[in-house]
């Protein structure tokens, strides 16, 4: 009889033991379920989370690509703005020599001598005692409109009758004496022209004459270059260039 009870006891106790780990076993495999699932929600959460990081980290990215790109215009745009200025600076910090006016001073016969006359009236004579015009005397005025002196101011001067080719025999030719022109002076070029050819010219010809003058200052070079018409008793500027 004890020998029956104690077997019922064991077998009892088999059979809680068996239970209890049952019941741990899947209480194991609920928390491994739970587990998985957190795993799994923090895969996701951890996926988002890249996702939007790397989401702003596109648009930090392009923003400071763009920031970039105004900070590279605005920086061209400065440098223009420099160089304009500085372009402005040199143009004014320089001499510009160039035209002021032109004038007639009169004519001179074979033998009274050079007779002042800014009208050119060659009827104002005594033809008879003075005899023939041999030539007539104009001036050309120039002027230094810039800031600096003209240094080395050197004149070349051509007259022709005819246009062709003036600019070029006008560069060839052989200046004359370097001056020093002040901002704001002014010098007369005086040069004659034969009667023929003011006869001529008012009688439907034309006569041509060419100044070149060039100059120095602060190791650079400029120059002025003009033709003059003469025709029907009036002078036309018909070609002028400067730098």
């Amino acid at each position: 009889m004890d020998l029956c009870r104690r077997n019922v006891v064991a077998q009892k106790g088999r059979t809680e033991a068996i239970m209890s780990w049952r019941r741990v076993t899947s209480s194991l495999e609920r928390y491994r379920t739970l587990a998985e699932i957190l795993a799994s929600w923090a895969t996701v959460a951890a996926f988002f989370f890249l996702a939007f990081g790397t989401w702003q980290t596109q648009d930090t990215v392009r923003a400071a690509q763009e920031q970039l790109k105004i900070s590279r215009e605005e920086l061209q745009n400065s440098q223009e703005q420099l160089k304009t200025t500085q372009d402005e600076i040199a143009a004014r910090l320089r001499p510009w020599v160039g035209r002021l006016d032109m004038e007639a001073e009169g004519f001179e016969t074979m033998n009274c001598g050079f007779t002042p006359d800014p009208r050119l009236d060659v009827f104002a004579i005594d033809q008879a005692k003075c005899g023939a015009i041999t030539k007539f005397s104009f001036v050309y005025f120039i002027k230094n409109y810039g800031a600096l002196p003209a240094k080395n101011l050197q004149q070349r001067r051509v007259n022709s009758s005819s246009i062709d080719s003036l600019l070029e025999k006008l560069r060839q030719s052989t200046p004359g004496k370097p001056a020093l022109l002040f901002p704001g002076e002014e010098v007369p070029a005086r040069f004659d022209v034969p009667a023929i050819d003011i006869v001529n010219a008012s009688h439907g010809k034309s006569w041509f004459v060419g100044f070149l003058f060039t100059y120095e200052y602060g190791g650079e070079k400029g120059f002025y270059e003009t033709i003059s018409e003469y025709h029907s008793g009036l002078w036309t500027t018909v070609h002028a260039d400067s730098g």
